[in-house]
Formats: structure tokens, sequence, C-alpha cells
């Protein structure tokens, strides 16, 4: 009788797990680089509306 060494056992699907923490770790990379694109466009939104806003006060 042999004993279980849960490091040497069912290698290939510890195999596939692995795959599978690749492909989520660079899908949640992709929406980390989208939510900063989108971060990155809103302050610039913000800026541009901050001098609008700067321009119409000075026209008052």
């Amino acid at each position: 009788m042999s004993s279980w060494n849960p490091f040497t056992r069912n290698t290939t699907s510890r195999k596939s797990i692995g795959l599978i923490t690749t492909r989520d770790f660079d899908r949640e990379t992709r929406r980390l680089e989208s939510l900063e694109e989108n971060a990155k466009s809103l302050t610039r939104d913000l800026i541009k509306q901050d001098k609008s806003f700067d321009d119409f006060s000075r026209g008052q």
C-alpha cells in the first residue's frame, strides 16, 4: 500500500488549473488596463470642464 502524496497526485489537473489561473490573470490585467484608460479619460474630461467653467466665470 503506497502512501498518498498530495504533491504528486493529479498533476494533470493541477496543470490545467494553472492554465485557467493564467487566463484569469490575463483577463483581470486587461480589465484593469481598461479601467485605467477610463479613469484617464474621465480625468481629461474633468480638466476640460474645469477649464470651460473657468472661462465662463471670467466672462461673467
